[in-house]
């Protein structure tokens, strides 16, 4: 049985809440990420616009600025009686179709922390480097879901939700893997060096490298730069990001409140930016 991260492909269609147009702005969606904590949202959801940035060849599931996923009126209509109870499907505006935003209320105690790899700040769980759920939960009750260390975080997904989707032909969806209950010691170990591997890649890219200094002043020019499995830029919104190269070949971004010191002494070279 596997767990996975669910996304949306390059054929999606993307949608986003900001606009140049001050009148438009007006009218834009206003929630973000931090409103999308496992607690219920449709008693005091209002609902907003969401711009057409891309019309994409799909609108099954679509790109949106955050981690909370955005379906299409087919994908609700086909994957509602799986996870009824378990989200909420909160409408939002957009000129070219019906759009929701999947609300996840169903948190459970599933990440096993002795197993996981993860970074902290004050306590607090801030990222997950490696996942391991509890093999002893029955995750056909739960095809959706949210750890209770990370609410705020993306949902996942279990097999029952990946076959559902696959099985009724919908488009523009990609899973990526998390956690198989039957990854062994020795895929494990092909992983984390996999993993390294796209790090030393990144490190072993050609160019001029700078000082924390240096390399603050390209990214407020709009270029990336990166630094073994960080990277930084700014988003299309002009919000300065920091992405985690993860085994995928992903990066998981955050907006961060601070800069972890240790950063500040890495030297960074340029890369290309990412569609964030």
């Amino acid at each position: 049985m596997k767990i996975w991260k669910v996304t949306a492909d390059n054929s999606s269609m993307g949608v986003t809440s900001y606009s140049k147009d001050q009148n438009l702005e007006k009218t834009t969606l206003k929630t973000t990420d931090v409103d999308f904590t496992g607690e219920s949202m449709k008693h005091r959801w209002e609902s907003g616009l969401l711009l057409t940035r891309r019309k994409g060849r799909t609108k099954d599931i679509v790109h949106f600025d955050g981690l909370t996923p955005c379906f299409g009126q087919k994908t609700k209509k086909i994957i509602e009686p799986l996870i009824d109870g378990l989200v909420e499907f909160l409408p939002v505006q957009n000129n070219d179709t019906d759009l929701y935003l999947v609300n996840v209320i169903n948190v459970i105690d599933a990440l096993d922390l002795e197993k996981s790899d993860y970074s902290t700040f004050e306590g607090r769980l801030m990222h997950i480097n490696e996942y391991v759920f509890k093999p002893e939960i029955d995750y056909s009750q739960h095809p959706i879901f949210k750890v209770t260390q990370r609410p705020g975080s993306f949902p996942v997904v279990t097999d029952d939700f990946r076959n559902l989707i696959l099985s009724s032909n919908l488009k523009g969806f990609e899973f990526i893997e998390l956690w198989d209950s039957e990854f062994s010691d020795e895929m494990k170990h092909e992983l984390e060096q996999k993993h390294k591997a796209l790090i030393d890649l990144v490190d072993s890219l050609p160019g001029r490298r700078f000082n924390w200094n240096e390399a603050v002043k390209l990214i407020e020019a709009g270029e990336a730069v990166a630094n073994g499995k960080w990277k930084l830029q700014l988003s299309k919104k002009g919000v300065f990001i920091m992405g985690q190269l993860e085994p995928s070949g992903e990066y998981f971004w955050v907006q961060p409140t601070y800069i972890p010191p240790t950063l500040l002494g890495k030297s960074w070279h340029i890369i290309e930016k990412s569609d964030k």
